[in-house]
């Protein structure tokens, strides 16, 4: 399920540019995309530091702009919890809630083993 890195990042700058005229189809892939890279960073960053970071905004300082880590569906940050053994990195899709059982509905939940569908 993998999103080409070079159509994602097409997709994400178009998200921070024009958020408002995307169809929920392209926020879910835009939010699939800017999530897998928001994962790397975060394994990248615990192998740096021995931990992961307490926010999001940790990771974005100087890589990212604040707007890559906000949902395009709700226009708030990306759902980022600590567990006791890594993390729990997700979007809820366009319905906001939690379940779904296809695109744009369907959950984006990565951990720090990777992503799973819900």
């Amino acid at each position: 399920m993998a999103i080409a890195l070079g159509s994602a990042l097409a997709l994400a700058l178009a998200w921070s540019i024009t958020p408002n005229g995307m169809s929920d189809r392209d926020k879910w892939h835009v939010a699939a995309a800017t999530l897998e890279q928001l994962h790397h960073d975060l394994i990248n960053y615990r192998a740096r530091h021995g931990y992961f970071p307490p926010d999001l905004v940790e990771v974005a300082d100087g890589r990212w702009s604040e707007n890559m880590i906000i949902d395009p569906f709700t226009n708030d940050p990306y759902r980022y919890d600590r567990t006791s053994t890594g993390f729990l990195l997700m979007s809820y899709g366009g319905d906001c809630e939690e379940g779904g059982s296809e695109i744009p509905e369907l959950d984006i939940v990565f951990t720090e083993s990777g992503q799973r569908l819900r």
